[in-house]
């Protein structure tokens, strides 16, 4: 694994980062995404956990979103190298036709435009796919494999798809598990099919709302509203795992199954030879 995208907040944070070290070969990149509160305990663990800080990038969006003095209008990229090795620059000050800076203009997810209110409905935090096209593309070449500890919503998978990189992704909360799936569907125009039963994602899905069993009727209106909820395909929380150091596969209770099983598209060779 060449490359890793993290976000969110830092729990345990030299726990966290030193997981996806250990299954990150010799000089990858790591991006982990942090609010400007948290940026110092982001620093700290780094500095625990990796060889080198490269680089903090300052992402600048279109508009300003809340905030207690100022509103907030960026967010930090730490960039940490993972290892000893020299890491893959494709940038070297433009030498390769890549001119970069560490600060990056993507509109957010609050800018008023085409999509903005699909992509607050399926996550609060959506990431610009471009942005994460454009830091795949610094530092890995096409084939490499790519990973997103917290997936959220797929924009990683994107991503990695447009770029032609591949992407192994993370998530626990089932509904942005469902969120991806279908995301990298429209996108591709082509069916998630599980590598082990043959079933595409939309069987899957149909299936578990199927054994699902009818809801009582509602006592008031809080139950009314739970009754109505729409049932996500994958109904049990997921499950982290580092396989033997080298491979990061996250398992579906029930099934027992990667998720990179489910995410693979049939024919196209090893269960995650292509982006999903």
């Amino acid at each position: 694994m060449r490359l890793l995208l993290w976000h969110g907040w830092l729990l345990e944070g030299s726990e966290t980062l030193g997981n996806a070290v250990r299954v990150s070969r010799d000089g990858a990149v790591h991006f982990v995404c942090m609010d400007w509160r948290h940026i110092r305990e982001l620093i700290e663990a780094g500095r625990a956990i990796y060889s080198e800080m490269l680089n903090l990038a300052v992402w600048v969006k279109s508009n300003a979103g809340q905030g207690s003095f100022y509103r907030s209008q960026h967010e930090m990229i730490g960039i940490f190298r993972a290892g000893e090795a020299k890491h893959l620059n494709n940038v070297e000050l433009g030498r390769h036709g890549r001119s970069r800076s560490n600060v990056w203009h993507y509109a957010g997810v609050n800018t008023f435009r085409a999509g903005r209110m699909d992509e607050l409905a399926v996550h609060p935090t959506v990431k610009p796919t471009g942005m994460v096209m454009d830091a795949l593309k610094d530092c890995t070449r096409r084939g490499d494999i790519v990973l997103d500890t917290f997936a959220g919503a797929g924009t990683t998978i994107l991503a990695a798809e447009r770029v032609g990189r591949r992407a192994y992704s993370l998530e626990l909360e089932p509904k942005y598990v469902d969120v991806a799936i279908r995301r990298w569907q429209a996108f591709t125009r082509r069916d998630a099919v599980h590598a082990a039963t043959g079933q595409t994602f939309e069987d899957v899905a149909g299936g578990r709302e199927d054994a699902q069993p009818a809801p009582s009727a509602p006592k008031c209106a809080r139950a009314r509203r739970r009754a109505a909820a729409p049932i996500a395909a994958s109904q049990s929380p997921l499950l982290s795992k580092a396989d033997t150091g080298k491979r990061v596969v996250t398992r579906l209770n029930q099934q027992n199954l990667p998720i990179g099983d489910i995410l693979g598209s049939a024919g196209q060779g090893s269960e995650l030879e292509r982006t999903a």
